[in-house]
């Protein structure tokens, strides 16, 4: 039998985690990051340029870590063991950049640490919202 002589089979069966799902998933949850990003720093403006640009920045680190999570997982179809070694390779340049970025900013940049605390968590509340939402 030949590869696609069969295909009443694979029409039947439904896949509810493929890579376009992913990829959709990843724009979108990408695409809120950045609004909350702005949104915090916003909020934070009252509190002065610094405030609003460590509440900012943060948030940003949390939505560049994810593009570079996105970017090496969806890369192109492939077997479980190679996504599974980009999974890991992109959580630890998501942590890489993270961890680097708040060091940089509560080190040599002495941002105030409110505005940094409340950047991640929004970012990171604006992932798990659009997670929890998402059908596919």
């Amino acid at each position: 039998m030949s590869r696609g002589a069969d295909t009443s089979r694979a029409a039947d069966t439904p896949v509810f985690n493929s890579l376009a799902s992913g990829r959709r998933l990843a724009r979108r949850v990408l695409a809120r990051q950045t609004i909350a990003a702005v949104l915090v720093g916003v909020a934070f403006l009252p509190m002065g340029a610094r405030a609003a640009a460590a509440a900012m920045v943060a948030a940003g680190l949390v939505t560049a870590g994810t593009a570079l999570l996105s970017v090496n997982l969806f890369a192109a179809p492939s077997g479980a063991a190679v996504v599974l070694g980009r999974l890991l390779l992109g959580m630890a340049v998501r942590w890489a950049v993270l961890i680097g970025g708040l060091v940089v900013m509560l080190g040599p940049l002495r941002l105030p640490p409110l505005p940094i605390i409340a950047g991640l968590v929004t970012a990171y509340a604006a992932q798990v919202w659009i997670s929890r939402d998402f059908k596919g």
